[in-house]
C-alpha cells in the first residue's frame, strides 16, 4: 500500500510537489476536501487566520491555484480540482498510517523474548498487587484501623492480621525487585517507567503469544494468590 502511494505521489509535477510541501497549504487543501466550495473569508476563519495574516494566506492560496490543486468558481468560492482531491486523499492516507499501540507492540514483540517478558510481567503484577495490599493492611493493622468488606449488602469489619499483612508486603517488595530485574534483562535500556507502561499493555502482547493459555492461567493464579492473602489477613 505504501509503495503504491509513493508511486502516486511521484506522479505529480514539480510545481504540485512544491505546493504540497507547505503545511499551511496542506491545511487549506484538507479543509476544502472536507467542507467543499468555500469563500476566501470562510477558509481564513476556519483555519484560524487573523486579519494580519491575510497577505500570507493569499500567497498560499495563489500557490495552490497556480499548481492546479484548487480553482476559483464564478461565484468567488474556491474548491479542489480533481488533481487537488487526489493529492489531498494521498496526504490523508499518509497521516492515517501513523503507528498505533498495536503496531508498536507488534514491533516490540519481534525484538524481545516474549516468553521471558511475560514471565517478568507476571512477577511484576504479583509484586504490585502484594505491595499495595500488604502495605495498606500493614498500616491499618499498626494503626488499629478496622477494614470494611461488604458481602451481599452486609458490611463486615475486621482488624487486619499484622503478620499476614507484613508477609504480603515483604512478598510484594521482593517480587517487584525480581520482576523489574527480569524485565531489565529483556529490555536493558528501558527505564522503570517504560517497563511499567509496557506492563500495562502486556495483555495485548499476551494475545499475540502462542502460549496464551499458559500465561493467562499464570495471571489467574497470581490473582487468586493475592485474594487469598487478603482473606487470610481477616482471620
Amino acid at each position: 500500500m505504501r509503495n503504491k502511494k509513493q508511486k502516486e505521489a511521484t506522479s505529480f509535477n514539480e510545481e504540485v510537489m512544491r505546493a504540497l510541501a507547505n503545511s499551511d497549504r496542506q491545511r487549506i487543501l484538507d479543509y476544502l476536501y472536507g467542507s467543499g466550495p468555500s469563500t476566501y473569508s470562510e477558509i481564513m476563519k476556519a483555519l484560524g487566520y487573523g486579519i494580519g495574516d491575510s497577505g500570507r494566506f493569499a500567497y498560499h492560496l495563489k500557490k495552490l491555484v497556480d499548481a492546479g490543486l484548487i480553482k476559483q468558481l464564478s461565484n468567488g468560492k474556491y474548491m479542489l480540482t480533481a488533481e487537488g482531491k487526489r493529492a489531498t486523499a494521498i496526504l490523508r492516507e499518509e497521516e492515517s498510517d501513523s503507528p498505533t499501540i498495536i503496531d508498536t507492540l507488534g514491533e516490540f514483540s519481534r525484538t524481545i523474548d516474549v516468553g521471558e517478558f511475560m514471565t517478568g510481567n507476571i512477577i511484576l503484577y504479583v509484586g504490585l498487587s502484594f505491595t499495595v495490599i500488604g502495605g495498606l493492611l500493614s498500616i491499618m493493622s499498626v494503626a488499629g484501623v478496622p477494614a470494611k468488606i461488604e458481602v451481599m449488602g452486609t458490611a463486615h469489619y475486621f482488624t487486619p492480621n499484622p503478620m499476614v499483612s507484613l508477609t504480603a508486603l515483604a512478598i510484594g517488595l521482593a517480587s517487584l525487585w525480581t520482576g523489574i530485574r527480569s524485565l531489565k534483562r529483556v529490555w536493558p535500556n528501558a527505564s522503570i517507567l517504560e517497563l511499567l507502561v509496557y506492563q500495562k499493555y502486556s495483555f495485548l502482547l499476551l494475545s499475540k503469544s502462542r502460549k496464551l493459555d499458559k500465561y493467562f492461567l499464570a495471571y489467574i493464579l497470581a490473582t487468586t494468590a493475592w485474594i487469598t492473602i487478603l482473606l487470610a489477613a481477616t482471620i
